[in-house]
């Protein structure tokens, strides 16, 4: 139902004309109180928030707004068979932006580690050479566990960069408040397409890969000697964890 706004001569202050919102269908009508139809109708002064237009048959202001804000202005009407004409006080618009939409990336590695994980992103907004995340962030280290960007509706991807010696997986997705988004892809990465509103949550955990190394002592004959054995580890990947 259209908001309705009547024709007064000389009423004072600012009227709403009906607010809406950025991306939704708007429409309300200037209505004259007196006189016999038909009118015509035209902007006065002021300025209606682009695209809306005024019928000048109607009087209904009708359009998709694309730009957020308050918009004052006045409408004239005119009776088509006596040339009379009475202007409306000041009328505004308000026009709401778009609801915000938030992506949150979480990361979660098994065991803890301080073992930094990168990702790579597309999509408006996000960092265009991607970010880092470590799940003993805010430990007194640089990195943090968990990122949140503040997102238009839109298409975005997030992928996690392989790291040696753990595998990525599982990733999982929750959203809340505008129950209007869907995620889509697996490991190593997915496609969050956030609706307007929408509130998106992936964690990515890691697990890192373990390997056996069996060592067994012969003697030839058979004697009750003691033989001890070093361990070193070449490299950085993995982790040295001799039993005992």
């Amino acid at each position: 139902m259209p908001a309705l706004y009547r024709v007064a001569v000389n009423d004072g202050g600012l009227r709403s004309c009906g607010d809406g919102q950025v991306g939704a269908p708007y429409s309300s009508s200037i209505i004259v109180n007196s006189g016999a139809a038909p009118f015509t109708f035209a902007l006065n002064s002021g300025s209606l928030p682009s695209p809306l237009v005024l019928n000048p048959s109607t009087g209904a202001i009708t359009g998709t707004p694309g730009v957020a804000g308050s918009f004052a202005f006045t409408v004239e009407s005119e009776q088509t068979s006596t040339g009379a004409t009475a202007t409306t006080s000041n009328c505004g618009i308000t026009i709401a932006p778009l609801p915000q939409s938030i992506l949150t990336i979480i990361k979660v590695a098994q065991p803890n580690d301080a073992q930094v994980f990168h990702f790579t992103t597309t999509g408006t907004g996000l960092p265009g050479t991607g970010f880092d995340l470590d799940d003993d962030g805010n430990s007194g280290n640089a990195y943090s566990n968990s990122q949140t960007f503040t997102l238009t509706a839109g298409s975005y991807t997030v992928t996690e960069a392989a790291v040696t010696g753990w595998t990525v997986g599982p990733i999982n997705c929750t959203q809340s408040g505008a129950m209007n988004s869907s995620v889509s892809g697996n490991v190593p990465g997915v496609t969050v397409n956030l609706g307007i509103g929408g509130n998106v949550t992936c964690t990515f955990t890691n697990t890192r890969q373990t390997a056996t190394l069996t060592i067994t002592k012969v003697a030839v004959p058979q004697d009750p000697q003691d033989f001890q054995f070093t361990m070193t580890r070449i490299g950085s990947a993995g982790q040295l964890d001799p039993g005992r």
